[in-house]
């Protein structure tokens, strides 16, 4: 056998050697598999956690203690109760509405039952006798009616009624009014129960 076929066959079988050892990489890279985004967890509302306590929170402690000097104690959570005369009249049942409008109060809101340290309850009933009247240009006299509204405060770590006050729709100072017009609806004051709560200190 000559001198380069014996070479030859020992390149080759070191080639075949390495090959089988793995010591010779492929040119195609191996495809790992593309991970899978982790699913995003799904935001729970506000409104959804608070809303097997509403029972509790809106039922009205068995002691009040009542204080001239008003405050917010920790975070607090309001709820709504609106009584038109259109739903006294059908009988519905008036249900509390959780309310987590921040522009009520300058102090941030509780955002679940276990941060609550004061509860707003804002309860406004229709009247059905008139605030006062608005006059036409020909002089001619149009009854109003508004809304009368109680905000009660409730510090939950006594847990006892600290503070309530009424509201009532104002009188504008002017208002246009239709000739066939036979009686002048005011919104609830919103307004003005919104200046009293900011007004409130935070404990």
């Amino acid at each position: 056998m000559s001198r380069n076929l014996v070479i030859k066959s020992l390149v080759a079988m070191m080639i075949f050697l390495m090959s089988g050892c793995g010591l010779l990489s492929s040119n195609k890279q191996s495809q790992q598999p593309t991970p899978s985004p982790s699913a995003t967890p799904k935001r729970v509302e506000a409104k959804e956690l608070f809303a097997p306590k509403e029972a509790e929170l809106t039922k009205l402690p068995a002691k009040t203690q009542l204080t001239k000097e008003p405050y917010i104690k920790g975070k607090p959570v309001t709820y709504f109760q609106s009584i038109s005369t259109e739903k006294k009249a059908k009988a519905e049942k008036i249900l509390w509405l959780f309310q987590q409008d921040e522009a009520y109060t300058k102090i941030a809101a509780a955002q679940n039952p276990e941060e609550v340290g004061t509860v707003i309850l804002q309860k406004c009933e229709e009247m059905e006798t008139p605030i006062g009247n608005y006059e036409t240009e020909t002089g001619k006299k149009i009854p109003a009616y508004g809304w009368k509204c109680e905000v009660t405060i409730i510090d939950k770590t006594i847990p006892a009624v600290i503070h309530r006050k009424t509201f009532q729709s104002p009188l504008r100072d002017s208002v246009p009014i239709r000739q066939t017009a036979k009686e002048i609806r005011e919104p609830p004051p919103s307004v003005e129960m919104k200046d009293f709560l900011n007004s409130l200190p935070q404990k």
